[in-house]
């Protein structure tokens, strides 16, 4: 049985529009979207370019005052998304008939620490434990490179050799990871699912996504593109106003500090709102998107029993 493609992308973006309650989400998303968007706009154009000539500590210090608020906005707006992507996937996995728990403090806890589970068992070949000889061969000749550096003479060519090898590993344990982090990308829908512990949700998705790595990285890449070019689409009216503005501020000889408070004038603004309405599509679309892929796997195991 092969996997269903075409019916995954039916359901990553037309599946559910017809849905009421999907508008309710949909417009949660594109608050918040909006929300971190244009905040980070409005804080970056706050910054006075104009004080790494004239009073560079007073720069540094502006800066920093502004990315460390703008980290905060950033973490608590993500926390309050991953609330409604959580409510979201569980009523993509009902209409699949996959079922999904109510949310509850601990689901939703283990909801947000799923992405760090999945890394760490992903970097540490959690089920495939022979090939962390990889990693730490990398590692040891890349220590043991450093140190014939420092030696230096004859001993600096070893190192030069160590380092390749070490980079070579290194290249090859990245694939390694991909192919970890594809076959554990399921580890938070299993959660949701099931109320499923850490343990319990890794080894579910390791075991559902068997033999069908290069099926879930062609349909994750499909999705990929079609939100890619939705959003080069949505871009072209910042692009455009940005260029005219740049034109502009040119041809009146003004100084770059206008270009750089460019992104918190209405114009701009104003000219980023399609990419901030397809931001909050492809929140939507990609939640659907994995739930399609699950749903095509519990098919395809079924259909093998």
């Amino acid at each position: 049985m092969g996997f269903d493609f075409g019916g995954i992308l039916k359901f990553a973006f037309l599946g559910w529009y017809k849905e009421k309650w999907v508008l309710k989400y949909l417009a949660i998303f594109l608050i918040l979207t909006g929300a971190i968007t244009y905040s980070s706009l409005l804080l970056v154009g706050t910054i006075n370019p104009q004080l790494a000539e004239t009073n560079p500590m007073a720069y540094l210090s502006e800066f920093v005052s502004s990315f460390s608020l703008l980290m905060v906005i950033s973490f608590v707006f993500g926390l309050v998304m991953s609330v409604f992507s959580y409510l979201l996937s569980v009523k993509a996995l009902k209409m699949k008939k996959l079922g999904g728990a109510e949310l509850t403090l601990v689901q939703w806890i283990k909801f947000v620490l799923a992405g760090i589970a999945v890394f760490f068992a992903a970097l540490f070949s959690i089920f495939n434990l022979k090939l962390l000889w990889i990693l730490a061969c990398a590692v040891i000749l890349f220590v043991l490179s450093i140190i014939l550096f420092a030696i230096g003479g004859a001993l600096a060519f070893v190192g030069v050799f160590f380092l390749v090898i070490s980079f070579m590993l290194l290249v090859l344990y990245m694939l390694i990871f991909v192919y970890n982090s594809i076959r554990l990308s399921l580890t938070s829908l299993f959660i949701i699912q099931e109320e499923r512990s850490f343990t319990d949700a890794l080894k579910a998705s390791w075991a559902a996504s068997k033999g069908n790595v290069l099926n879930i990285l062609i349909a994750s890449l499909l999705v990929g593109i079609v939100i890619a070019i939705a959003s080069w689409i949505a871009s072209v009216p910042t692009v455009v106003y940005s260029v005219i503005s740049a034109l502009v501020l040119a041809v009146d000889g003004q100084s770059a500090v206008s270009s750089m408070t460019l992104i918190s004038s209405p114009g701009y603004l104003l000219s980023m709102i399609p990419t901030v309405l397809v931001s909050a599509f492809a929140s939507i679309a990609s939640i659907f998107a994995e739930v399609a892929i699950l749903a095509e796997l519990t098919q395809k195991t079924k259909s093998r029993k």
